[in-house]
């Protein structure tokens, strides 16, 4: 399978706490044109989602951001995933308004 280039990469730095890094992998230009969006998702049902604006991150850079993650009830033998995905802030002249540009869980 051919792999695609993914703009950012995001790592959680202290997922008990909501801080992650996201790295900038364009050589160029800003993060400023996309805006994070989140989901904790609990056996395939959206339990808390928001966005977040990821300006200021520079060319090959990294930068932390928090996601307000709310103590969630957890039930035994549950499946949790997180996911995070950038999208378009803005249409461009070679995608729509909110195309998702990436993501990782």
């Amino acid at each position: 399978m051919k792999k695609v280039f993914q703009p950012f990469q995001i790592e959680a730095k202290d997922l008990g706490a909501g801080t992650f890094t996201i790295h900038n992998r364009h050589h160029f230009i800003t993060l400023d044109q996309y805006a994070i969006y989140w989901k904790l998702e609990e056996e395939g049902d959206v339990i808390q989602q928001g966005k977040l604006g990821v300006a200021g991150v520079s060319p090959s850079r990294k930068q932390d951001f928090d996601i307000d993650l709310k103590k969630a009830k957890v039930r035994p033998g549950a499946s949790y995933y997180l996911t995070i995905s950038l999208k378009l802030e803005e249409a461009t002249l070679w995608a729509d308004r909110g195309f998702e540009v990436g993501w990782e869980q």
